[in-house]
């Protein structure tokens, strides 16, 4: 068996591209009931975030993973394919349990340390385990993914300050004009739209609209700010005509701010607007920032507030590193652990010696004479214990390692050679 992980991330691809491989979540949900569907792959797991689209998959050793991925997403949004073509990045065994372990601290973020992620990856696995393509490797790949994630997060500072998009997007705004008693539009009412809202009623925005598709959320967001006033999506466009900030956050498939349906009354302002567009795909017609009297930013544009952010938490990044490392290292050693020849090997040592020390224990209750016989029935009740647990484990040895034999493998150690494990660990 084999990890293998997929990858298009702002590294590598413009938001031009990214936003083609932004999947909706029943896009993802078919992905992953396709990959179901193929015999070679055992678990897989499908992670959208605004910044990158990664698929994680354990499959056979001799499996053309790359090709298999490549051919459903063909199938499920061909528009993707040359975007995922050109700037896909593969990673395999532990170069991809170090990205996961990397991508969950924060390090591999447009905004070094952007604590959203974490919850982007338990919503992911949550989505694999609810289409029933996790198993007991993913499982423990995962908690040991979210340990690493947590200990940096106590460990360390990485996370202090604006780090997450939403943040730079309310800095690069402040940058723009004066927040305090502006009028700003709320483009969607989901995680970053809170985030956002949160800043800008902080730091005393005058009025606020709270727009998206489905009106109850933009209710729930604005009785939770305690401030805004929630409006239909299609009222967004004459908010326009008022408004000081726009910022966009929605999950729409196409731009809700074009220069066809709103480019006559952007151009009638008297003062300029900011439109911040922070969604993927984008929420803005790029055309849009061509208009007279409109300032335009996109995910692209906050590179400078990140940059100045890397020099200020380099340090702790180092800190971060480390603890990533460690938890890398442990999950190797677990990873060897399931090694079969040297499970096989530990069970006939542990329990040959052990019944070597019963017979020495007992040889005094035997004539002389029966402490060969004594020998051959420990050593020959020993074998035969220990027989089913081996014949499975070979048989293990000569077939493709399966999540479903790892977790029995784990479960032989844990049960059969407890007391081999208690000592390598006081040994090291």
């Amino acid at each position: 068996m084999k990890l293998v992980c997929y990858s298009v991330s702002f590294h590598e691809a413009p938001l031009e591209a990214r936003e083609k491989l932004a999947f909706s979540d029943d896009q993802q949900r078919v992905l992953l009931g396709k990959l179901r569907d193929r015999a070679e792959v055992f678990e897989s797991m499908v992670l959208c975030t605004c910044n990158r689209t990664e698929v994680y998959l354990s499959c056979g050793r001799s499996a053309l993973c790359g090709g298999l991925v490549e051919e459903i997403l063909g199938q499920v949004a061909p528009s993707a394919l040359e975007s995922w073509r050109l700037y896909r990045r593969e990673r395999v065994g532990q170069e991809a349990i170090r990205h996961l372990f990397t991508v969950a601290a924060g390090l591999d973020s447009q905004m070094l340390g952007e604590h959203q992620i974490i919850s982007q990856l338990k919503s992911a696995y949550r989505t694999a385990n609810e289409e029933k393509m996790t198993q007991f490797f993913f499982h423990r790949l995962m908690h040991r993914t979210f340990r690493a994630s947590k200990e940096v997060r106590s460990r360390t500072d990485l996370q202090s300050g604006s780090v997450s998009i939403g943040a730079a997007a309310v800095e690069l705004a402040w940058k723009q004009l004066s927040l305090p008693g502006a009028a700003a539009l709320l483009l969607g009412a989901g995680e970053n739209a809170e985030l956002v809202g949160k800043l800008l009623v902080k730091l005393g925005i005058g009025r606020l609209w709270i727009a998206s598709r489905r009106r109850p959320s933009a209710e729930r967001l604005a009785s939770g700010l305690k401030f805004g006033e929630p409006i239909e999506l299609d009222q967004a466009g004459s908010v326009l005509g008022q408004a000081d900030l726009a910022i966009c956050t929605t999950g729409s498939p196409e731009p809700m701010i074009t220069t066809a349906r709103d480019g006559y009354l952007l151009s009638q302002r008297t003062r300029p607007i900011v439109l911040i567009d922070i969604a993927v795909p984008r929420d803005v017609e790029p055309e849009v920032g061509q208009l007279d009297g409109v300032r335009l930013f996109n995910l692209d544009d906050l590179n400078q507030q990140v940059n100045e952010k890397q020099a200020i938490r380099a340090e702790q990044a180092l800190l971060a590193g480390e603890i990533v490392a460690e938890h890398v290292r442990r999950f190797a050693v677990w990873l060897d652990s399931l090694e079969v020849a040297d499970v096989v090997a530990e069970l006939a040592d542990m329990y040959t010696a052990l019944a070597e020390k019963e017979t020495r224990r007992y040889r005094r209750y035997f004539q002389k004479e029966e402490h060969a016989q004594l020998e051959r029935f420990a050593q020959s009740l020993v074998r035969k214990v220990l027989h089913g647990p081996i014949s499975y484990l070979k048989e293990s040895r000569d077939q493709e390692l399966r999540p479903d034999q790892m977790q029995a493998i784990d479960f032989v150690r844990k049960m059969l050679l407890a007391g081999s494990e208690a000592k390598k660990k006081s040994k090291s």
